[in-house]
């Protein structure tokens, strides 16, 4: 999910009761809550994948963050990508 669908007017955290009305939000959320999934947050620096984490350690969720997200991983031409 984009960053920006957790936030209200591009500048704060949308309220709890909002974050449940995205529905892969509460998707994620619930398969994290269930321990059928871990989830790790990514961008393409690291830096927005924070605000995604902080969505969800609101519901008491640890979501780890790939800091070197898409810009380190894609500089690694060992490491698999899919594209289309």
């Amino acid at each position: 999910m984009h960053y920006n669908s957790l936030l209200q007017d591009g500048t704060l955290m949308k309220s709890k009761e909002t974050l449940l009305e995205n529905g892969l939000f509460c998707e994620a959320l619930e398969h994290s809550k269930n321990g059928e999934m871990a989830i790790t947050a990514t961008c393409g620096s690291g830096v927005t994948a924070c605000v995604i984490a902080l969505a969800f350690a609101r519901f008491g969720q640890e979501v780890s963050v790939y800091d070197g997200s898409w810009s380190d991983w894609g500089a690694d031409p060992d490491l698999p990508l899919e594209t289309g």
